[in-house]
């Protein structure tokens, strides 16, 4: 069956302004919902400290360790803090069970996320799957500006993981069924390309706000945008319409397409035939490369 729709969307236009169009969506999906795995390193931060080191002769500054937890208070001084911190803003700075399973629960939603994607969108679609996934990411992140409390952050970097991986791998598939195969390998390293890109900014976010809240807000603001943008422009996975026996939707998934990438005239014409009849026996009647073809959906 995948031949078979390639084929479809090649008279669409497979190489054209949606396909380009939709791998920069997906791309930028990338680099937004893959915040937490590189904020981790600043949301675990601890403070500065000063103290003397009685073995060297001299005062020595450096990140505070969970040895100098069993120091006395007056052998250390706090010289810095940050505020993007969640470790500092609890207090947590001598709770190393605490603060483990931040990083643990950040996995734990990876893997949870891996494990019922398949499940979700086989019911609902990667469209639907998408949006609510990254509704729920966004409202995540903004009650979590407003409640400065442990347990809360656990469910986040846990929840938001989740739906990380369940928009990732719902992009992926979709990008994956609109490309010629000559592209794939291409517009697959461009959107991997993203992870690293998506580091390099919000490290940089960090270093500009210097709080975690405001960066938080700027992720929220740009996938907001990628939101609308899903809502009205992505499509489903073309083989999930199939799956589900939505031929009307399927051809109005392909219409879209051809449209999009002015070739709507085009496809109309070369589609001259729609039978319904049944999932295995759903038949296109198509011209494709100047000859007639029968294709089996």
């Amino acid at each position: 069956m995948e031949e078979e729709i390639a084929q479809l969307v090649a008279l669409a236009g497979n190489k054209n302004r949606y396909q380009y169009f939709i791998a920069f969506l997906c791309f930028l999906f990338w680099v937004n919902l893959t915040v937490l795995a590189f904020s981790l390193g600043f949301l675990e931060n601890k403070p500065l400290i000063s103290y003397y080191d009685a073995e060297k002769n001299e005062t020595t500054v450096e990140s505070m360790e969970y040895d100098h937890c069993d120091w006395d208070k007056s052998n250390y001084t706090i010289v810095e803090t940050y505020k993007f911190s969640w470790v500092i803003n609890l207090g947590l700075e001598c709770e190393k069970l605490k603060v483990s399973l931040i990083g643990t629960f950040t996995s734990i939603g990876a893997l949870l996320g891996a494990i019922f994607y398949s499940s979700f969108t086989k019911r609902f679609g990667e469209k639907k799957v998408i949006l609510v996934s990254t509704a729920i990411f966004m409202l995540t992140f903004l009650i979590a500006i407003f409640v400065n409390y442990y347990a809360y952050y656990v469910v986040t970097v846990c929840l938001c993981m989740i739906m990380c991986n369940m928009v990732e791998y719902s992009t992926f598939v979709i990008i994956s069924e609109l490309v010629d195969k000559s592209q794939k390998s291409i517009i697959s390293s461009c959107i991997n390309a993203a992870l690293g890109i998506g580091g390099i900014f919000y490290v940089l976010m960090f270093m500009a706000f210097k709080n975690w809240k405001h960066v938080f807000i700027v992720c929220i603001v740009f996938l907001a945008v990628l939101e609308v943008l899903t809502f009205f422009f992505m499509l489903d996975s073309l083989e999930n319409y199939i799956s589900h026996k939505d031929y009307d939707g399927f051809m109005k998934a392909l219409r879209f397409i051809a449209k999009f990438n002015g070739r709507l005239a085009f496809f109309n014409k070369d589609i001259t035939t729609i039978v319904k009849v049944d999932y295995k026996s759903y038949k296109v009647e198509c011209k494709y490369n100047a000859k007639n073809d029968n294709i089996l959906l």
